[in-house]
């Protein structure tokens, strides 16, 4: 899947913009849209524990999803998303 601020602003991810830094943070709606599965215990690469108080967004001058979690690099770079 390819990703865009475009595409992830439509998909409900909340666009932050200031002195050129461009940013469209994610929720578990976002991930959702993005095809995984919201379990309770991931098993599978395309399952996801949800974000609870981690932070993912997607650096639209880098054109890369930033994580604070190890877990959520992780689960992103598994599905083909370049992540850091």
């Amino acid at each position: 899947m390819e990703i865009s601020k475009e595409i992830l602003v439509e998909m409900g991810g909340n666009l932050w913009e200031k002195n050129g830094i461009s940013r469209v943070y994610l929720n578990d709606d976002v991930i959702v849209k993005m095809g995984f599965k919201i379990v309770d215990l991931a098993r599978y690469a395309d399952e996801f524990r949800g974000l609870g108080k981690a932070k993912l967004y997607f650096d639209c001058n880098k054109n890369v999803l930033i994580s604070d979690s190890g877990s959520v690099r992780s689960a992103m770079k598994n599905n083909g998303f370049k992540c850091a």
